[in-house]
């Protein structure tokens, strides 16, 4: 064999040699690049699955939201309807407001539940003892409900009406003796008897006229600041 010829064949191979190595890198990175696919639709496919759990949730808490909202609504719906019921009993007068007066002052009603009253009106709250009504009627005048009840009712009812007076700003609460009735509650112009403090009339007509504009003749004036004396 001429040098020529071995020259050649010696290329031949490297040039076979040189073609044939690409093959298993070629290979090698199609295998990374399937792997690579795979872990990418793997990662999605949690991704999914994460936000269809996460949106299943806020879809079940929503749905709970509502149903909470809803049954809320009914209950007040209700409660109302239930007050509607029980104010059939409210009796309503016509006294007209700021006559304001100092001194001795007599009504006809038992408490009284509007007309001259005294220029400085009694704070809201719980007394234990009877208050001043001409100070009473001015709180009247400013939205306040007046609770008064007999001086033997049981004690756990007064804890009851006590309670109110705690809970909530305009309601008043005191002993009144020679009452008509276990309970009565006054508001201007309007007054409930009741039998008892458990009463349903007694929410009714706190919820009805606590504070109301309509039948308050200084609606947004103040029930503190004022008188805190009682009788006794």
């Amino acid at each position: 064999m001429s040098e020529a010829q071995r020259r050649s064949e010696s290329q031949q191979a490297a040039e076979q040699k040189t073609t044939a190595t690409p093959r298993p890198r070629r290979a090698e990175r199609r295998a990374e690049i399937v792997q690579q696919r795979r872990h990418e639709r793997l990662h999605r496919s949690e991704r999914q699955k994460r936000e269809r759990l996460l949106t299943r949730l806020g879809l079940g808490a929503l749905a709970v939201l509502l149903v909470a909202v809803l049954g809320i609504f009914a209950y007040n719906r209700y409660q109302e309807y239930q007050g509607d019921q029980v104010l059939e009993g409210v009796q309503t007068f016509d006294y007209a407001g700021g006559q304001h007066e100092t001194g001795e002052l007599t009504w006809t009603e038992t408490p009284p539940v509007g007309g001259v009253h005294n220029p400085v009106w009694q704070n809201c709250g719980y007394y234990a003892a009877p208050v001043p009504p001409e100070n009473v009627v001015h709180s009247l005048e400013h939205g306040a409900v007046w609770i008064t009840y007999q001086p033997d009712l049981p004690e756990a009812q007064v804890a009851e009406l006590r309670e109110l007076a705690e809970e909530m700003d305009y309601i008043l609460v005191s002993p009144f003796p020679d009452l008509p009735a276990p309970v009565v509650a006054s508001s201007w112009n309007h007054q409930l008897i009741l039998e008892s403090a458990d009463d349903p009339g007694l929410d009714a007509f706190i919820r009805e006229y606590r504070n109301n504009p309509e039948t308050t003749p200084e609606f947004g004036a103040s029930c503190s600041g004022g008188n805190t004396g009682t009788l006794t």
